[in-house]
C-alpha cells in the first residue's frame, strides 16, 4: 500500500543500532516504503551502504534530526533510540509536521501525555509500539481473556542483558489490561516472610512482575494464570530481531491513516 500512490517515506532514528540495521535489511521486501533518511550520532558522515552492504540505500547517515527531516520529503519518523532521546525527537518531529513512529519502551506516562496533546495541537498522528511483534501482542490479547476467569497471575519477563529499562513496556500494559479486564480481585495473600528483599517481585496495578536480565536470551515474557487445580501459561519468546520486523512494516504502512495517538500495535492487529 502507498499514500495517494506515492511511497510511503519515512527517515530511521537510530539507523545502525540492533534494531535500525534490521529494518534497513527488510526494506527492500517492504513494497512501497522507501527510507529517505537515516540519523545516528555514533555513525554520523558514513554511508548506510557502507555500514551494511550495497543492499542498504546509498544515505549518509546524519547526525541532526531536524536537519534529516528538513532536508528530506519523509512523512514518517521510526525512532528505535532510547527513551531519552525518542521523546525529545518525537517533538521535534511533530514540529516539522512528521509523524512520530516510536518503538523503544520506558516513556515516562507524562511524557506520554505531552505528546498526546501536542499531536491533539497539530492534527500529526503519533504512535508508541513498546514492542512490535505480532506474536507478543497476541500474548497481550489472551492474557486480557483469561484474566476475565483467572484473577490470580505473575508476569515474568526475560531479557538481554543490555536492555536498560525495567519492568518491560509489554509486561507493563500486560499487567494494565489484566488490572481493566479482572472481574474478581486477585485473592493471593502477601507472603508474611519476605527473606530477601524483592524476591516476590515488584507490583503494578495489583500484578506481581518479575524482571530478569540476562546474556543468552532476547526476548521473553510469561503470563502464568493460577487457578483451583490449574495453571495457565501464556509464553512468548523472541529469537530472532526480525520477529519486530512484520510490527514495524504494519505501523509505517498504518500511522498516517490515525487520528490523535495510538499506544501499542492493538489498534492495527484488531482492524
Amino acid at each position: 500500500m502507498t499514500l495517494n500512490n506515492q511511497p510511503i517515506q519515512f527517515c530511521l532514528a537510530g539507523a545502525n543500532g540492533k534494531m535500525g540495521r534490521e529494518v534497513i535489511k527488510a526494506l527492500p521486501s517492504w513494497r512501497g516504503i522507501q527510507l529517505v533518511s537515516a540519523v545516528g550520532l555514533r555513525s554520523a558522515g558514513k554511508n548506510l551502504q557502507e555500514l551494511l552492504g550495497k543492499s542498504a540505500p546509498s544515505l549518509i547517515i546524519s547526525s541532526n534530526l531536524k536537519d534529516a527531516l528538513q532536508n528530506t520529503h519523509a512523512k514518517i519518523l521510526l525512532d528505535l533510540t532510547e527513551p531519552s532521546s525518542a521523546f525529545k525527537n518525537a517533538l521535534s518531529a511533530i514540529e516539522l509536521h512528521v509523524a512520530p513512529l516510536i518503538g523503544t519502551s520506558g516513556l515516562q506516562s507524562s511524557e506520554l501525555k505531552e505528546l498526546e496533546l501536542a499531536s491533539q495541537r497539530s492534527g500529526i498522528p503519533v504512535m508508541v509500539i513498546p514492542n512490535f511483534s505480532i506474536g507478543a501482542n497476541l500474548g497481550l490479547e489472551f492474557s486480557q481473556l483469561a484474566s476475565k476467569w483467572l484473577p490470580n497471575v505473575e508476569i515474568i519477563e526475560i531479557h538481554h542483558e543490555q536492555k536498560q529499562d525495567a519492568p518491560s513496556g509489554t509486561a507493563i500494559e500486560t499487567a494494565k489490561v489484566i488490572h481493566a479486564s479482572r472481574t474478581q480481585p486477585s485473592n493471593i495473600p502477601e507472603t508474611k516472610y519476605v527473606k530477601i528483599s524483592g524476591s516476590r517481585g515488584g507490583k503494578y496495578l495489583d500484578v506481581p512482575i518479575h524482571s530478569i536480565r540476562l546474556n543468552g536470551v532476547l526476548a521473553q515474557q510469561i503470563v502464568l494464570f493460577g487457578g483451583l487445580g490449574e495453571t495457565l501459561e501464556i509464553k512468548h519468546t523472541a529469537i530472532d530481531r526480525s520477529t519486530y520486523m512484520g510490527g514495524i512494516e504494519l505501523s509505517l504502512r498504518s500511522i498516517l491513516s490515525k487520528k490523535g495517538m495510538s499506544v501499542g500495535l492493538q489498534s492495527i492487529l484488531e482492524k
